[in-house]
Formats: structure tokens, C-alpha cells, sequence
């Protein structure tokens, strides 16, 4: 770009610096017929004297003495090199001008050159004196001169004027519409043409005279980046990844107060509209976000580095009634980090029958290349009948259950789990029904709500709570589908019992009975040892299913101590029949046998119940693994199988008895083979699992990972065991997280939010990553 004809020394430092810059280069010629090129000077009728190129501008700009909202669009005018080429005689002063006028003209043109061109009012131009009425209405339009031929049906859709055709304006843009002009209406067109050209004279010359008071260098400085250049496509991404990350709207990139941030940090850069967002940029990230994962996926599939993957599911439904099914995936990576993705939130209209939720399922597998039959599976999720019937093994009944779908009647690709902070929440709700809790519950809930609908309320509440020297803690209300909130509101209404008791009687109101307060200080003793560790199972960053037993038997503990211990009326009956439940609820788990070996390989674990049965149980439980993984070794060439030695191959008393058939003597030597082979295998795999249970277990505060990663060369295939069995999430709280972020993504304000956006910003906020950065 070279710089203007008016070149001086105040210019000198901004040109050296822009001539050097890719992203402050003037952005080409655009050959769009919207947009003609802008005559150089001296080579058009007296306007075409300014070469200007138009700059959309949607910031808030400061000059000098004050902020000026600016309108969306605005010119730059330059004046440049009057000895340019040109295609057309140079035009002369107007008429009735003399040259002598025109030379003191230009002398006042501050620094141009004498021989520059004066421009001087487009209106006095033959060429638009000799325009008709109507065709000085046109130019004369607020809008692009071309909806003079068309009308617009919607923001997507316009309808030609002469033929009636229809024409697409995506995003408003009005390239298509001209084409249409030239390809169909060639007279219409040139009229257009010619049109196009004077009103272009007319912006220019209108910007002209408002631009004349501001600093020259102040309209460099504004020259815009390419919008296809580095700079800009950084800029863009970071807006996008600041949208996805925050969960903000679209209609951010429209706020004065964003606007004007970026204008301070880059004055340049012109910020795509929130259409742009919504329609191209955000999608672009998602499916490259999607493919990158798809991609991560496949390709630890295809090299057998996953053991297995857990995956949870839950329901979610929004403010606007969209249903929704929440997938997510967790596995151990080669570098024995839990790894963990937002697979969807995936729009689910229609009835929520088992047979949709399982095919769901089997699309999600594969769409993520999972698969694989080298890929063990599982699937958390709540104890509702219709994921249980969907995701469970099918039942010999129904399996002969014609009546029952197809889908369901099949053995599934996946082993199921259910959730075990739902399973105690179940649990919880039965004693809560038995002992006359929720009647309790809704009561002190009324209470809580009163003190933040009434002014009066909530400051005799906190005079009463400093007077007694209370913590100056606020009361919580209840999430009604989650018991621990229920835990959480009446833990800190105990803990201000004194204010709210004191407060209630001075106003007059209700408040609970001595003996409902004794039953909520019950609630409260009884379940704090169930919140703490159903927090903890909570954990997205260690492994939970080998957590279950420990836990179970951690809570039970508590309970049968607290029973014994207590001092009587504080809860004891509560205590007594929540233990009852759980004990029956939690059996599931006791009786499962893939969490079992989840807690041998668990090296805080391990050793939790040390009965003699349990132990001996323990090693043939892991014997049988350690003894699949052995196999499985051999098979991707990372063991060498144990070959016996010529002699034991032809000796007659290892052989065993003959078989007849064609391949007997083939069958023979591959028995003796094997037998060798298993007795030497079975010997090494047996003293591994013996050396890692004779093992102290490790805090349990401690990575059971991090220890994996620096034993697994001394336990080879009980470490592949360990990471087929850690992997499973012993809850659905990942998924229970995507739909929080759903619900912060369709608030309020933006209930009219299209499903699939909701879908792409939830992803790119749970899985967008920012390199050196986040």
C-alpha cells in the first residue's frame, strides 16, 4: 500500500509501520457488483478524485475530546499519487470555474500536492443533474441500492421485482441478488451500474466533509485489518472461545461495553455480528472440535491403547421444554491420566421410551468409533425404569418377550451400572417417607422462602443473628431433586435455629415444633457422614467405582456407631431405619463383581475386608483377569508366550492320549504345546497377583493412578486390569454437569435459543481447550 499523495512528516512513522504489516494491508479490490471499485483520481467525473475504501465500524470510538457512537459503517478518505495511470482524460474545472480559482483551491487543501484534484459536490455533477426523480430517490436510498429491484420476504429470502424469482441472501449478504440482475436483467443491471457508481461519489463525499475536522492521522490509525489475516482470525477464535468458555450470548459482540474493550485493544479489527457467530463461527469450532475428538478416539482404538471407556447418560430438560440426553466419557489414557469429554448434549424429542434411549446409545458409539470389540464398555447412569430397561442386559423373560422392541431383547454392548449417589438418594427418600421427614422438609422450606421474599424479614433475621453472636451465614433453600440440598438447607437453618426461632416469634409467625427441630437436628447428625462421602464419589478427577464398597462400608460404620453412641431422642430411630434401606438398596453393589476387581486393583483398597473367603475370592477373581490381559499381551507383541523345551515336546509320558481323526498328530503336539505353555503362564501370573496383595495399601488420599503409572512394569498384566477396571465412573455427576451448563446456557433471557446452539456451546465449553493458557 503506498502511502497518500499528502505524504508529510507527521504520516512518516505510521506509514513506515503499516507498509511493513501483512494484517494492516489494505484488503483487496472486492469484484462484488455491491461494491464497485471506487475510481482513482483523476480519472472520473470530479468526485472520483477521492480514492476511499468504505470500513465497517462497530465500535464505540474515542476522539480526543469525548466518546461519538458511530454508525455500523463509515469511510476512510485518502487522497493518493495524482500521477497514477488513468484509463480516462483527467476532467477540468467545472464549468463557470476558472483555473486560477481551482489552483487557489487547492492551495488550501493543507498539504496536498498542486497538482491534486479538488473534489467538489457530487450533487452539482452533470452526471447527477441529469438523473430522473425516481433515480435520484434511489441513490438517494439509506439502503444498498440494490433492494431497489428487489423486496425482501425474510432475513434469508428475497423476491425479484420484474421476475418474481426468489434469491438467497445468507446473512444478509446481497451478492446473489446482483448476480441475478446481470444474468437475467441486463438493462436493470446497467442502470445499477451506473446508479451504483454516483451514490458511491455521494457516500464518498458526504464522509469527505465529515471526516474534514478529525486528524489525519487519527483516520490512518483506523484503516481495518484484513478480516482474512492472522490477526483477525485470532481475534475472532478468542471472541468465540470467551462466548463457548463463558457461556455468554451471542448479542455480547453487540454490547457497547464489549465493543468498546476491543476498540481499545485492537482499533483495527472489525467484530463479526452476532449472526456470523451463530451461524459460521461457533459451528466451525464445534465440528472441528467433534472431529478432533473423533479423531483421538479412533486412533487409540486402532492402536488398542484403551482398555475400556465409561460413559454416563441422564435425561435433561430445559426452560423451554426441550428434552435433551447428556452423554459423557472417561477413560485411562496411556499416560495413565484420567481422561475426560463432553460427548453431547443431544437434542431427544419425541417419548422417552427404552428402546429410543438404547438406540441413542448405539449411535453414540458409533459416531465416536467406540465400537471396537478390544474396548470394554460401561454405562452409568440414575435408576429410572426406562434407562435401567434400556441399558440393562436383557432378562431371559424378555428376551423371549416378543411384545418387548427388538432393540431391547438383544444382549448389549455395554455393562451397566447404576449411580451410586442416586442409589442412597433412593434410599433416603424411602426413610423420609417413613419417618414423616418431608412433611418437615417443606415446612422449614417455607420459612427459608420467607426470608428472601420479605425485606422486613431478613433484616430482623440478621439483627437476631448478630445479637446472639450467630455466624452471619444466610439460610439456603432446597433443590428438590437432589437430597443433599435437602441435607444442606436444614444443616444451616440448625446451626441458626436460635435467629429463625427468635425472629419468628417476634413477627408472630409459625415456625417448627420443638419436636420437628429435634428431628431435623436428627436428619442433620445422621446424614452428615452420607454427604461427605457422597461428595466425594462425586470426583470427576480419580477413579469412584472402586471407591463403592470402601464407601458403603464407611457409611455403614458411621451409622451402626452413631446408633450405639448416641444419646437417645437425637435421631437414633432415623439412623436405624436409613440403615435398613441403604443395606438393602446397596446389595447391587455387594453382589457385583466387576466392582469387586474395580477395588483389588484399587491399591488403597484392596485389602478393605480381610475375611479369609474375601481373600481367596480376591486372587482367583484377579488370577482369571490378570490371566485374559496375559493373552491379550501376547497378542499385540508385548509378550513373548513361554515355549517348552524340545525334549518335554517329544516326551511319551508328558504327551497326552492319542486322538484319532486326520489331525490327531497336528492335535497332539499343539496340546503337549499348550499344556506346557499354561502350566508356566499360570506360575507367573499367580506370583504376580500373590506379590501385589502382599503389598501394603497405599493413604487414601493418595493417586492410585500416579501408582499404577510406577508399577506397571513390575504387575504388567494386572496394571492393564487396573485400567480396564478404574476407568468406570461409579456415578453420573459428569453428566449431571452438562446439564448445569445447559441450564446456564439457556437462561431466562434466552429460552428462544435453537436446540443445536445450546448443543455446540455446551461442548465447546466442556471441551475446548486453550493451548498454553487452559
Amino acid at each position: 500500500m503506498a502511502p497518500p499523495a499528502s505524504f508529510d512528516e507527521e504520516d512518516e512513522a505510521f506509514w513506515g509501520e503499516e507498509l511493513a504489516s501483512d494484517d494492516g494491508a489494505p484488503p483487496s479490490t472486492s469484484t462484488d457488483t455491491d461494491t464497485p471499485t471506487p475510481t482513482p483520481p483523476g480519472t472520473g467525473p470530479t468526485c472520483g478524485a477521492i480514492a476511499a475504501a468504505p470500513i465497517q465500524s462497530s465500535i464505540t470510538q474515542f476522539f480526543g475530546g469525548g466518546w461519538k457512537t458511530p454508525t455500523r459503517s463509515c469511510s476512510r478518505v485518502l487522497s493518493t499519487n495524482s500521477t497514477a495511470p488513468s484509463s480516462t482524460p483527467r476532467r477540468g474545472p467545472a464549468a463557470g470555474q476558472s483555473t486560477s480559482a481551482t489552483t487557489e483551491a487547492g492551495r488550501r487543501i493543507g498539504s496536498q500536492s498542486p497538482d491534486a484534484v479538488v473534489p467538489t459536490n457530487c450533487e452539482n455533477d452533470s452526471e447527477f443533474l441529469l438523473l430522473t426523480n425516481e433515480e435520484k430517490d434511489k441513490v438517494h436510498s439509506s439502503t444498498s441500492l440494490v433492494w431497489q429491484y428487489f423486496k425482501k420476504i425474510n432475513k434469508d429470502l428475497a423476491k425479484c421485482n420484474s421476475c418474481g424469482s426468489e434469491a438467497k441472501t445468507p446473512t444478509g449478504s446481497t451478492t446473489l441478488l446482483t448476480r441475478h440482475l446481470s444474468k437475467v436483467h441486463l438493462n436493470l443491471y446497467s442502470e445499477y451500474c451506473r446508479l451504483q457508481k454516483i451514490k458511491t461519489r455521494l457516500a464518498l463525499d458526504r464522509a469527505r466533509k465529515r471526516k474534514s475536522n478529525v486528524p489525519k492521522l487519527k483516520r490512518l490509525v483506523n484503516f481495518p485489518l484484513d478480516s482474512k489475516g492472522k490477526r483477525s482470525k485470532e481475534i475472532t477464535r478468542a471472541i468465540a472461545v470467551f462466548m463457548a468458555k463463558g457461556l455468554k450470548p451471542y448479542s455480547v459482540v453487540e454490547e457497547v461495553g464489549f465493543l468498546a474493550l476491543v476498540n481499545v485493544l485492537e482499533p483495527r479489527y472489525m467484530v463479526p455480528s452476532r449472526s456470523q457467530f451463530s451461524r459460521t463461527i461457533i459451528p466451525t469450532m464445534y465440528e472441528d472440535g467433534k472431529r478432533k475428538l473423533q479423531e483421538r478416539l479412533q486412533e487409540l482404538c486402532d492402536n488398542e491403547s484403551l482398555e475400556s471407556v465409561s460413559i454416563t447418560i441422564d435425561g435433561w430438560s430445559s426452560r423451554k421444554l426441550d428434552a435433551f440426553l447428556a452423554f459423557t466419557l472417561q477413560f485411562i489414557n496411556p499416560d495413565w491420566a484420567m481422561e475426560k469429554h463432553t460427548l453431547d448434549l443431544d437434542p431427544f424429542p419425541g417419548a422417552h421410551t427404552a428402546d429410543a434411549i438404547c438406540e441413542r446409545m448405539d449411535d453414540k458409539l458409533s459416531e465416536y468409533f467406540l465400537n471396537s470389540r478390544h474396548v470394554k464398555k460401561y454405562v452409568t447412569s440414575d435408576n429410572g425404569s426406562n434407562m435401567l430397561a434400556a441399558l440393562e442386559q436383557p432378562k431371559e423373560e424378555r428376551i423371549l418377550d416378543e411384545e418387548i422392541a427388538e432393540i431391547l431383547r438383544h444382549k448389549k454392548a455395554w455393562e451397566h451400572f447404576k449411580c451410586f449417589n442416586h442409589t442412597g438418594q433412593l434410599a433416603i427418600n424411602d426413610t423420609k417417607k417413613d419417618m414423616n421427614m418431608i412433611s418437615v422438609i417443606e415446612k422449614l422450606s417455607k420459612l427459608v422462602q420467607r426470608y428472601s421474599k420479605s425485606r422486613t424479614a431478613k433484616e430482623s433475621f440478621e439483627k437476631f443473628q448478630s445479637e446472639l453472636k450467630l455466624p452471619g451465614h444466610g439460610l439456603l433453600q432446597r433443590v428438590k431433586t437432589r437430597w443433599n440440598s435437602d441435607f444442606i438447607m436444614m444443616e444451616r437453618a440448625v446451626e441458626q435455629k436460635q435467629a429463625i426461632v427468635a425472629e419468628c416469634t417476634a413477627a408472630g409467625e409459625d415456625h417448627l415444633t420443638t419436636q420437628e427441630w429435634k428431628l431435623a437436628e436428627g436428619f442433620v447428625e445422621v446424614l452428615r457422614p452420607l454427604a461427605e462421602h457422597t461428595n466425594e464419589m462425586g470426583s470427576e478427577q480419580k477413579p469412584t467405582a472402586s471407591m463403592i464398597l470402601p464407601t458403603i462400608f464407611e457409611i455403614t460404620s458411621d451409622l451402626k456407631d452413631f446408633i450405639r453412641s448416641a444419646p437417645r431422642g437425637t435421631g437414633i430411630q432415623f439412623a436405624r431405619k436409613i440403615l435398613s434401606n441403604l443395606e438393602s438398596r446397596f446389595e447391587y453393589y455387594r453382589d457385583n463383581e466387576t466392582i469387586k476387581v474395580a477395588t483389588l486393583v484399587d491399591p488403597r483398597y484392596k485389602n478393605i475386608l480381610e475375611d479369609q473367603s474375601w481373600i481367596q475370592s480376591a486372587q482367583e477373581i484377579l488370577e482369571n483377569e490378570a490371566a485374559e490381559k496375559y493373552r491379550v499381551r501376547i497378542r499385540r507383541g508385548l509378550e513373548v508366550p513361554t515355549t517348552p523345551t524340545r525334549t518335554a515336546l517329544h516326551s511319551p509320558t508328558s504327551e497326552p492320549a492319542a486322538k484319532k481323526g486326520r489331525w490327531r498328530h497336528l492335535q497332539q503336539k499343539t496340546a503337549v504345546r499348550t499344556t506346557h505353555t499354561n502350566e508356566e503362564s499360570s506360575k507367573k501370573i499367580q506370583d504376580e497377583v500373590k506379590s501385589y496383595l502382599l503389598l501394603p495399601t497405599i493413604e487414601v488420599e493418595e493417586d492410585p493412578l500416579a501408582w499404577w503409572k510406577a508399577n506397571h512394569t513390575s504387575f504388567p498384566n494386572l496394571a492393564l486390569v487396573a485400567k480396564q477396571y478404574l476407568a468406570i465412573a461409579g456415578t453420573e455427576v459428569s453428566s449431571e454437569r452438562v446439564a448445569s451448563s445447559g441450564s446456564n446456557v439457556v437462561t431466562p433471557k434466552r429460552t428462544n435459543l435453537a436446540t443445536e446452539h445450546v448443543k455446540e456451546l455446551v461442548f465447546l465449553h466442556d471441551n475446548l481447550e486453550i493451548p498454553g493458557f487452559y
